[in-house]
């Protein structure tokens, strides 16, 4: 791969193999960050799902307050294995706020694109995260 990097870029190769590391790890870092501002503020979540060449993917932002601005951060993308049910949402959700440990308690809103799979009564991902976390609106 670094052979065909050289002979695409040329003096640019060593540049840009040095360059995608670095950027992964700028984003992780900022990604940390604002874990570590969900761990301590209440914040709201934005949850949207799509398939992509019947590739289940979950998209899950967060808003929140941050040094008097109001702050709109995406906080992960995940490949889900087949679908993108409430029981897949809710799972990938909460195993994200347990490894990182951000409690429920700061969660004080859902949003999302209002499809059954997120805002069913019975069977939707917001009533799901309800169950856990009954004092989201």
């Amino acid at each position: 791969m670094i052979a065909c990097a050289n002979e695409v870029l040329g003096k640019d190769a060593a540049s840009t193999q040095s360059t995608i590391p670095r950027r992964q790890n700028e984003m992780s870092n900022f990604v940390e960050k604002i874990v570590e501002i969900l761990q301590k503020m209440n914040f709201s979540l934005q949850v949207d799902d799509s398939t992509i060449h019947n590739q289940a993917i979950l998209l899950v932002y967060v808003k929140f307050i941050h040094e008097d601005d109001i702050r709109e951060e995406m906080l992960f993308i995940k490949s889900l294995s087949e679908t993108t049910n409430r029981e897949d949402i809710f799972n990938e959700v909460m195993q994200y706020f347990n490894d990182k440990n951000i409690p429920l308690t700061n969660l004080i809103n859902i949003a999302s694109d209002g499809v059954a799979a997120m805002t069913g009564k019975v069977k939707g991902f917001v009533s799901r995260m309800k169950s856990v976390a009954p004092h989201i609106f």
